[in-house]
């Protein structure tokens, strides 16, 4: 992770997992981990991608329309 987030970001993940606080950690892993995600998913067809959106972050309701969406 230091190659993509450099020493300094990557001490400081580090720190705060040492240090329990996840919800610190999550959003500097997430950066990384998005710019990835999104790279990997331009090298794919487009076709094969569906982007979807939340209006909130409540777990029954997104997996209930991931569930209903089509395929």
């Amino acid at each position: 992770l230091s190659k993509r987030l450099g020493n300094e970001n990557t001490t400081l993940i580090s720190a705060h997992i040492e240090a329990d606080q996840l919800a610190s950690a999550v959003p500097l892993l997430l950066k990384y981990y998005d710019k990835a995600y999104d790279m990997g998913r331009l090298k794919r067809q487009q076709s094969s991608c569906v982007q979807v959106s939340f209006d909130a972050f409540d777990l029954e309701a997104i997996a209930e329309q991931l569930l209903n969406m089509p395929l």
